[in-house]
């Protein structure tokens, strides 16, 4: 957990945002995030700090998820860097078929588009 709360006050600072700032931009009490960044929270944030965290410093989640979990930084860039290909290759199949009727199409495109905002399309910047 120590990466996670490094990670966040070094991105914190790159973003010049104070931590009331970031706290505001979460919707997370300031206690929290300040808990986090200097280590007195002992456990792990819950799923749902983390994704408000990762948007808040214009990250992904699964970093921060990874940070807290101890797995290695390379293999979550390598797995996200797969996942970004999978969803362009996905969005060009729905683009370009046929045979998916016009309202199916806006439907999947839609659902790539939250995905993709969710899990994908950020800069990895750890």
């Amino acid at each position: 957990m120590n990466d996670l709360r490094l990670y966040i006050a070094a991105r914190r600072k790159e973003l010049k945002l104070s931590q009331r700032d970031l706290a505001t931009i979460c919707e997370l009490p300031l206690g929290t995030l300040a808990g986090i960044e200097s280590g007195r929270q002992v456990k792990a944030p819950r799923p749902m700090t983390l994704e408000k965290l990762a948007k808040g410093l214009k990250t992904n989640y699964m970093t921060l998820d990874a940070m807290v979990r101890g797995v290695a930084t390379t293999d979550v860039q390598k797995q996200l860097r797969w996942e970004e290909d999978y969803y362009y290759k996905l969005f060009d199949a729905v683009m370009n078929s046929d045979q998916i009727p016009d309202n199916d199409r806006m439907m999947l495109l839609a659902k790539l588009r939250t995905l993709w905002q969710t899990y994908g399309d950020f800069e990895i910047s750890h």
